[in-house]
């Protein structure tokens, strides 16, 4: 037995031998990663799988042997997702929720799902670059909802060919293929990964992961980030005051939502059965502009002919009335009653974006609408605004208010609501009164919306007083293009589509026309 009493010096050596011979190396030793802590600051809900909110991720091994590592992760907040994928992943991923954002904007734009791809690539949408199909094929699921989006790697894909990524549309949640519980480290080599988190609930985020290798310690890099609600939309009013309105007719004001976050939003008007004011989007608003339209002619020829017509022909053939091309190849237009007119009826072709035998109902002597077109729900995309009319109708004297509720939602789960307050009040009278400010009482041309365009364009304009007003569309060198409207026009707020499909790439002049007075605006055409 040695006594290290007497031998310090030697004993000291022996200690640190047999320390050494005992220790466990670290993996730190020969595996480095960076950065050394994943810090993400301000994430909004539903935002994984966005370029601007990833980490990139190296990790080298220095050593002459292949290093396999073991991954695992814990956040404080347990339904919040921490994961690691490799590159091309995380790149098909950007792409698919690229893909989800164009397709909400199909849905403002044609009120229906678009049938594929291609229908996303011909408009004017931001979609991925063609690139990322020479190691996915992407395909939109179902119809009118789209459920799903699918990726499906090629021969090109690191990994080979039939790996799958899912993107489910209503949850924002990715599935299957993805993300890493293990990866191999060639001997003296690197790899790239890249690092996302998806945040459940608001507030600050917690958490580490751990990097580890078989019988050596782990590598622990904290997580942190501050997840938020983004300010979904924005109102362009939150009053809007009908002022006085002569029973049993209607007023129309119009406002506007923006939509200001990065993602597909929905919002629901609560407005209730009984109210005075309706709603509606612009597409229902054209039709019932015409059927507003078809009264005004029928009145019209009732002064000429002393009774009523039998049927819209009558109206169009002697001239009183002139429906738009696009809106007469979508709806039929019919008169219910006979002398007098009692009720005109619109019913909406196959062709129509959502489908076949949708009615329109104009009662002139109540003069209400009835039938297929009061919102109650709507759509905007990534920064998209969307234009809706309040109609006013009072029965009875007397002033009336509203408040409609506007609960916008992030399609994430719907966990998080964003409530907007309108108020709306108007006062039933014998009389109308005087054109105000919020009636313009000049010839009004406003921007087309948008400009520059792919291919088609909406133009709104205002007629101060019922009379012919024209539409013309000019090249630069002055030359008439074509002659968009032409017609008797009832007073008020007017839209109309231009469908530019058959034109060439190109600036253009549009002019309105009624009476003495014109008004120009320039237009650019983009294909």
């Amino acid at each position: 037995m040695i006594n290290f009493g007497h031998f310090p010096t030697l004993a000291l050596s022996y200690l640190i031998t047999a320390m050494l011979m005992v220790t466990i190396p670290v993996i730190a030793q020969d595996v480095t990663i960076s950065p050394d802590s994943f810090n993400f600051g301000d994430v909004a809900i539903g935002s994984d799988g966005r370029p601007d909110i990833n980490i990139p991720l190296t990790v080298y091994n220095s050593s002459e042997s292949d290093v396999t590592l073991s991954i695992s992760s814990e956040v404080e907040d347990e339904k919040s997702r921490f994961e690691l994928v490799i590159p091309e992943v995380a790149e098909v991923r950007a792409a698919i929720r690229l893909i989800n954002d164009a397709a909400g904007q199909f849905l403002q734009d044609h009120m229906e799902d678009p049938r594929d791809l291609e229908e996303l690539y011909s408009g004017e949408y931001s979609m991925p670059d063609s690139s990322i199909y020479e190691q996915w094929g992407i395909r939109l699921i179902g119809s009118d909802p789209i459920t799903q989006i699918e990726a499906t790697s090629t021969d090109q894909f690191p990994d080979g060919a039939d790996n799958w990524v899912i993107f489910d549309t209503e949850t924002h949640r990715f599935f299957s293929y993805g993300p890493l519980s293990e990866f191999t480290v060639d001997a003296e080599d690197s790899t790239q990964l890249v690092a996302s988190i998806m945040p459940d609930s608001t507030g600050e985020i917690q958490g580490q992961v751990s990097f580890e290798r078989l019988n050596h310690d782990s590598i622990q890099h904290s997580i942190t980030a501050d997840a938020y609600v983004p300010q979904f939309l924005t109102l362009s009013t939150d009053v809007i005051n009908f002022h006085e309105t002569r029973i049993r007719d209607r007023n129309r004001r119009s406002f506007r939502i923006n939509n200001t976050s990065g993602a597909f939003i929905s919002v629901d008007f609560d407005l209730s059965e009984e109210s005075l004011f309706s709603i509606n989007n612009v597409y229902i608003e054209d039709v019932q502009n015409v059927l507003l339209d078809i009264e005004e002619s029928i009145e019209l020829y009732r002064q000429d002919y002393g009774n009523d017509p039998s049927h819209i022909q009558q109206l169009t053939n002697l001239g009183y009335l002139q429906i738009e091309e696009e809106i007469d190849d979508l709806w039929s237009f019919s008169l219910t009653g006979s002398d007098p007119v009692s009720r005109i009826d619109a019913i909406s072709d196959l062709r129509y974006t959502r489908g076949g035998g949708h009615m329109v109902f104009y009662n002139i002597e109540s003069k209400t609408f009835t039938g297929f077109g009061d919102r109650t729900e709507t759509h905007l995309g990534k920064d998209r605004e969307g234009t809706y009319f309040i109609t006013f109708l009072p029965d009875t004297l007397g002033n009336f208010e509203e408040v409609i509720r506007l609960e916008a939602r992030v399609d994430v789960r719907g966990l998080e609501t964003q409530v907007f307050e309108l108020t709306l009040t108007g006062i039933g009278a014998l009389s109308a009164p005087p054109v105000t400010d919020l009636q313009p009482s000049a010839l009004m041309l406003f921007p087309a919306y948008p400009n520059p365009f792919n291919s088609t364009t909406r133009i709104s304009y205002n007629i101060p007083a019922p009379g012919v007003a024209t539409l013309k569309l000019f090249d630069v060198a002055g030359r008439e293009v074509s002659m968009l409207v032409s017609r008797y026009h009832r007073s008020g707020s007017q839209n109309y589509t231009l469908n530019a499909v058959n034109l060439p790439t190109g600036s253009y002049f549009l002019t309105l026309e009624s009476g003495n007075v014109v008004r120009l605006q320039k237009l650019t055409l983009i294909k």
